[in-house]
């Protein structure tokens, strides 16, 4: 499967599982990663997978792996840090 078909999983996996936000997708150049902006009513979460991360999964092992790392309840608890997902699993970054 095609990196776009990997998104648009991704995408929809997100969307069904943060069902309280708005979602803004797009690539990020500088790291080379897929970046989600997801807008709650009083914050703001930023979320980049690695095209790495991406490439060298399946969809099923992806959701597996989001899933075994808590990525939604990260996503859903983290308000200071942008969460970076990539084969070495979830680190932190600081953005505006």
């Amino acid at each position: 499967m095609n990196i776009d078909k990997k998104v648009v999983a991704i995408s929809t996996y997100l969307c069904e599982s943060i069902t309280n936000s708005a979602m803004e997708q797009k690539f990020d150049f500088c790291r080379r990663a897929q970046s989600w902006k997801i807008n709650f009513h009083d914050r703001v979460a930023l979320l980049k997978i690695s095209n790495e991360f991406i490439d060298d999964n399946d969809v099923v092992e992806i959701v597996n792996k989001f899933e075994l790392w808590c990525l939604i309840e990260k996503i859903m608890s983290e308000t200071m840090f942008g969460i970076l997902v990539s084969d070495c699993g979830i680190s932190y970054f600081a953005y505006e």
